[in-house]
């Protein structure tokens, strides 16, 4: 999904953004899996799943690697404390 205009001035990224734009989604298209999950009557069943085109989906093998969940972790809150502190 790209909603950028960054590049506007530049034939060259308009023309990149021509090549890569078949390939992309329009930003209603990216938002409708979270409005569909937002919005399902049940989605008290949605907790611990993924979802992918407005559908249930099989995640990725790293996403259930406890080693890469902890790490993502101590990443996130070193982030967090540096933006805190401005450190």
């Amino acid at each position: 999904m790209v909603t950028t205009d960054i590049g506007r001035d530049s034939a060259l990224v308009r023309f990149a953004m021509r090549l890569v734009s078949p390939f992309t989604k329009t930003a209603n298209q990216g938002a409708a899996t979270s409005v569909f999950c937002a919005t399902w009557d049940k989605r008290n069943e949605l907790g611990g799943n993924y979802f992918s085109h407005c559908a249930r989906a099989k995640p990725s093998a790293e996403s259930a690697n406890a080693q890469v969940a902890a790490r993502l972790w101590e990443l996130s809150e070193r982030w967090l404390q540096e933006k805190e502190f401005g450190g």
